[in-house]
């Protein structure tokens, strides 16, 4: 997805032939641009091809800055999965989700926690069909494929983000020809909505309530910008994915993007999260413990993967020590793909509630 304001050239991740590779709890590959960690179960060897379909979100000149001397991964430093049943891996620091047919717990009082204060929050309490508060949410629009080769146009309509009168945002993906003011006609409808420029924070903990959507093509995420985006640009702004799935949903990626001197001019570290019930069947919640040289990303309050500089590939440098905004969105194709036959449309995600904690 490109940034408004930076370069439309289409950059992926690259991922260079693997130079290091350890067998632990989990497994590690490591290359020049990147740092995969692959859950128990899962066959390193699909760990590249799968991790390498992943495109980026932004696009900005490459940095030239140079980097840090090649570090020392600490397999530590990732979770330990246990033994996986018949159906599928599933790392024990990855909650599985609850049956399909399960409620929704209620959300807890924002105000309840003893040991940290909330910073900002948006409870999407209000009438249904209306849009969410402009003070906290902005959007992003256009159809020109964001640098990934998607295939919807966004909006700023309430038939594609609006408060749907139960407590939750809904951010909904339609199938529907649409010619944005940007000129350019798909044959799908979303929304990508941004706290840039009004709420951008260094430090603390990030969470929000999500029911993701599902289906062929669909490509919900909670993630992160550094707030240079727009005039520094990708990948020098960083980028931290709080939470990505796509099509089957049973899969849920945490990842982390900064610039690199190597051939691509980025890098990325990431892992996924395999359950045997998607993560679509229920909501759950998906956040990120930000501190100096440190993100913990977690599932339902529990952490399932951590990052430090140390785990930063040869070449790659950290950038993850200035304000960041936040960002919720439902993309079509790109990375998963086009829509088939069996995908029925809307397909929405809801969130129950976004919180900062400081």
């Amino acid at each position: 997805m490109q940034v408004r304001g930076v370069p439309a050239e289409v950059q992926r991740v690259t991922i260079s032939r693997p130079v290091r590779l350890a067998v632990v709890a989990t497994t590690l590959l490591m290359s020049a641009t990147t740092s995969v960690v692959v859950p128990t179960g899962s066959n390193p060897a699909e760990a590249v091809p799968r991790l390498q379909q992943r495109a980026v979100k932004t696009q900005a000149a490459r940095p030239t800055r140079p980097g840090k001397p090649r570090p020392t991964i600490s397999p530590t430093s990732s979770p330990t999965p246990t033994a996986s049943p018949s159906n599928g891996p599933t790392p024990t620091a990855s909650p599985a989700p609850t049956s399909p047919t399960a409620s929704p717990t209620p959300s807890p009082s924002p105000t309840t926690s003893t040991t940290r204060t909330l910073a900002w929050s948006d409870e999407f309490t209000g009438p249904a069909g209306t849009s969410p508060d402009a003070a906290r949410w902005g959007y992003e629009t256009g159809g020109h494929g964001w640098g990934n080769d998607e295939l919807q146009s966004y909006t700023d309509r309430p038939a594609n983000a609006s408060l749907n009168g139960n407590g939750s945002l809904a951010i909904a993906a339609h199938r529907e020809r649409w010619r944005g003011t940007d000129g350019i006609e798909r044959r799908y409808t979303s929304a990508r909505l941004f706290t840039k420029d009004r709420y951008e924070f260094r430090y603390g903990t990030v969470e929000a309530r999500i029911k993701v959507a599902d289906g062929q093509g669909i490509w919900p995420a909670f993630w992160m910008l550094g707030h240079d985006a727009w005039t520094s640009g990708w990948p020098e702004s960083g980028e931290i994915d709080i939470m990505e799935t796509f099509n089957t949903t049973k899969d849920v990626y945490t990842t982390i993007h900064g610039p690199s001197t190597g051939s691509t001019g980025k890098y990325f570290v990431g892992t996924w999260h395999p359950s045997p019930v998607p993560w679509s069947a229920d909501y759950h919640v998906y956040g990120v413990r930000w501190q100096p040289d440190l993100l913990e990303f977690t599932i339902d309050g529990r952490v399932v993967h951590t990052v430090r500089p140390a785990d930063v590939p040869e070449g790659g440098r950290w950038v993850f020590d200035k304000p960041a905004y936040l960002l919720l969105n439902v993309a079509v194709g790109g990375w998963a793909g086009p829509p088939d036959t069996t995908t029925a449309f809307p397909r929405t995600m809801l969130v129950d509630w976004v919180r900062v904690y400081r």
